[in-house]
């Protein structure tokens, strides 16, 4: 699948996005193309094998990842991303669906001036039709590829130097003012960052719902604390593997397990992967549990 698209107003979706190790991890699971371990993940993000797990329960559940469980040679559970891009759905003039976006972008710039710092290269770099290619991911270079990057840029410097000695004296063009402005930047990051992913945001006309229900009552029925155990069976965790992570007794799991499939009225795990596929919160977005 290419992209996966999650509704702006989707239970959760705002904290999710903005949860930069989750998306960092996501970023890592897209880059390994292949199924990788939890233990995989902690080394290359340099986080906890729990912290990573509870991500990639998260990841599941938005249906980024999926769960492959140990079987044949494969001796471990596994994850994999199922998709290359990362779409959003909404409409920055929906009065309902502006404060949302507003959070995200708020606290991404937040981010990227601690990052990049604060002289407007951000600002910039997003303005419509500006040539400028701006990384959000950090780009890893080594001491040889960070030299072959600047003797590429020396040729283009180069070149502007070529047309600019063509345009003066004798063969200067009539008009002296300036129309394009060149801007070229590397330096080395703040502190090391994660990779993070390319996240699209599209009108939600112009993007298939991907499964994506209207109702809100589900999830408005669950606890803070049925929500996370709900979120962490519908990505496909065992009770005790839950009960090890959350600190409380596999027998507590699965009191919590009949107390959610009773107010959703469902009785299988897959009915409720399908329900909370179906969340939506609307103006309610502080309330995810």
């Amino acid at each position: 699948m290419l992209e996966v698209a999650l509704d702006v107003r989707e239970a959760g979706v705002v904290e999710f996005l903005l949860d930069r190790h989750a998306m960092a991890l996501w970023e890592l699971l897209r880059r390994a193309g292949a199924p990788i371990t939890v233990a995989q993940l902690s080394r290359q993000s340099g986080s906890s094998q729990a912290i990573v797990q509870e991500a990639m329960d998260a990841l599941v559940a938005f249906r980024l990842a999926k769960r492959m469980p140990a079987a044949g040679r494969r001796k471990t559970i596994t994850y994999q991303a199922t998709c290359e891009r990362i779409v959003v759905r909404g409409d920055l003039a929906d009065p309902q669906d502006a404060p949302l976006f507003k959070r995200y972008y708020e606290r991404f710039s937040a981010f990227n001036e601690g990052v990049l710092g604060r002289d407007g290269f951000v600002d910039r770099a997003a303005q419509p039709g500006a040539l400028i290619q701006y990384y959000a991911a950090p780009l890893q270079l080594s001491d040889t590829e960070a030299a072959e990057l600047r003797r590429r840029m020396q040729e283009v410097f180069s070149f502007l130097k070529m047309v600019q000695d063509k345009h003066v004296g004798p063969r200067a063009r009539p008009s002296t003012a300036c129309n394009h402005y060149a801007c070229f930047r590397i330096q080395p990051l703040a502190e090391p960052q994660l990779p993070q992913p390319e996240i699209v945001i599209r009108p939600r006309n112009q993007t298939p719902s991907d499964g994506v229900a209207s109702s809100k009552g589900p999830w408005k029925r669950l606890s803070p604390r049925e929500r996370e155990i709900a979120l962490a069976l519908a990505s496909g965790s065992t009770q005790p593997e839950i009960a090890h992570r959350i600190g409380v007794s596999p027998h507590t799991v699965a009191t919590f397990a009949k107390r959610i499939h009773a107010k959703l009225g469902i009785r299988r795990r897959a009915e409720l992967v399908n329900v909370l596929r179906g969340v939506h919160i609307g103006d309610d977005m502080g309330d995810h549990g």
